[in-house]
């Protein structure tokens, strides 16, 4: 990622540079220009016959979710106490 404090962004100095918005027109006329997004599917969902229960999905994501707010409960304890040595 470019910082506005590097030279890459030094040479662009402005958002009229490298990182400006272009029009869909401008795009679309420049070589290999492809707006097909067809990569981005999801072949392990295609059948969706196997896929499971609603419920079950549902269930999975609390769980995932669960375990990752106890990692960043952890976390937030494990600095807590780094805070707390340095005063």
């Amino acid at each position: 990622m470019c910082r506005p404090d590097t030279h890459a962004f030094a040479k662009n100095d402005s958002f009229a540079g490298r990182w400006r918005a272009y029009d869909y027109e401008e795009l679309i006329t420049r070589d290999k220009a492809s707006f097909d997004i067809f990569w981005l599917k999801d072949k392990s969902l295609e059948d969706s016959e196997s896929l499971p229960d609603p419920g079950i999905l549902a269930q999975n994501i609390v769980e995932d979710l669960e375990a990752a707010l106890e990692q960043f409960r952890q976390i937030a304890e494990d600095l807590g106490k780094k805070n707390d040595e340095k005063r």
